[in-house]
């Protein structure tokens, strides 16, 4: 249930682009200068009666948005693909009536979209066998899937949020939530993950519950927003965009509320939520993982290295440390300083400016940004490093050949 889907699954495909495109646009939300600096502080709590010391961010390299997304699109698959087994068959966790609302909602609109993109392709394929096609209705089509996917990216959010706000009362694993995050530690061979290739689930949980929390609290505001226009319209008066912003509850408000509800540690007069069920196991996790000895991978046996099926000795180390720097020495000379090297590698010494190392010094109290030993004006060098190479290409026509690039007699050169 937790596998990719596949050609076979549309609608599972459907669901995945939907999640996919959503974070995306939360990554994009979800900052500063759209929701403010108190907001990102307030989603970013542990605990509701405790100030955290930094704001959330939302950025994130593409691997970790990768393997964070995957997470949470298998929970969700999981999901979607247990509601649909025999009853015999089902899962622990079971939906509250609310979840129950918002995941046939979502299945309504990936079903819409569906039977829409069907449609379009059928006529597209009978369009009489147009080899070039309308650029400009090329266009338009693009943004009526845009807009349609909109609808089921909103659906995707609202059932998160739903999964998310779960009174857990005395049974955990009745939350769909944590019992996904339950089969994602399953390892193929039947066994469990271990603490360390299992909490960086927990981390892509928390990550982007925070992320959805907050684009959670932007389409509120922005739907308020909406309704308010619409209501002035109909009475037939104005109302500005910066007014019905005013009027309507703000970001912070709004991610202040669902924060207290489900996104923190539990302060006492509330059922405890998945969320800090999953806080509670990845500080659990994270314990076993900083305290337990990792296993060994390398065995030394004399002066002998033996890893995985890897065998070398401390010999062929040298040896191999030495071909490395003869090769970024000989890129050094030839590529970056253009010194001729002799079939031995070798260069004159005369082409290079001597360096007297024994002479060299340092001042570690400098903390510029971008200082060096170079520029310390106790240093003293043969030549100006900074114009060498640029006077030996007025003198050098070999060199200035090589940096002056001209393709012909008529054109003009470049470098």
């Amino acid at each position: 249930m937790v596998e990719p889907a596949d050609d076979e699954e549309p609608e599972l495909q459907i669901l995945c682009k939907a999640f996919d495109w959503m974070i995306q646009n939360a990554q994009h939300t979800t900052v500063q200068e759209v929701v403010g600096q108190a907001a990102l502080f307030e989603v970013n709590k542990k605990e509701a009666n405790k100030e955290t010391q930094m704001p959330f961010d939302s950025w994130m390299d593409i691997t970790t948005v990768q393997s964070y997304t995957h997470v949470w699109r298998q929970i969700l698959c999981y999901i979607v693909q247990a509601e649909e087994e025999e009853p015999i068959h089902w899962p622990v966790y079971k939906l509250t009536p609310r979840q129950e609302i918002s995941i046939q909602i979502l299945r309504e609109s990936i079903r819409e979209f569906q039977a829409w993109k069907h449609a379009e392709d059928a006529e597209r394929d009978g369009s009489n066998g147009e080899e070039e096609e309308d650029k400009e209705g090329e266009w338009e089509e693009s943004n009526e899937e845009i807009k349609r996917m909109k609808k089921v990216q909103r659906d995707v959010l609202r059932f998160c949020i739903d999964l998310l706000d779960h009174p857990l009362q005395d049974r955990e694993y009745e939350s769909a939530m944590i019992s996904g995050l339950a089969v994602l530690g399953l390892r193929d061979d039947e066994g469990w993950l271990d603490a360390e290739d299992y909490t960086p689930k927990y981390s892509a949980a928390i990550k982007l519950a925070r992320l959805m929390v907050v684009q959670e609290a932007y389409k509120r505001k922005e739907e308020a927003m909406e309704l308010l226009q619409e209501q002035y319209s109909t009475q037939q008066q104005g109302i500005s965009q910066d007014e019905s912003h005013r009027e309507t509850s703000s970001y912070y408000h709004l991610i202040s509320c669902m924060v207290k509800k489900f996104m923190t540690m539990s302060p006492g007069n509330r059922d405890p939520t998945p969320m800090q069920w999953i806080f509670r196991a990845r500080s659990y996790g994270f314990k076993i993982r900083y305290t337990t000895t990792a296993e060994g991978c390398i065995q030394w046996v004399g002066d002998t290295i033996l890893y995985q099926q890897i065998r070398f000795d401390m010999a062929e180390v040298k040896t191999m440390m030495r071909g490395l720097v003869d090769e970024a020495r000989a890129v050094l000379y030839k590529e970056l300083m253009m010194v001729d090297m002799d079939s031995q590698g070798q260069v004159d010494a005369t082409q290079v400016p001597g360096i007297d190392w024994d002479m060299m010094v340092d001042n570690p109290s400098e903390n510029r940004v971008g200082w060096s030993f170079l520029d310390d004006e106790r240093n003293r060098f043969e030549v100006d490093g900074k114009w060498w190479l640029y006077e030996r290409m007025f003198t050098e026509q070999r060199v200035r050949e090589r940096i002056i690039n001209k393709t012909s007699e008529d054109e003009r050169p470049t470098i």
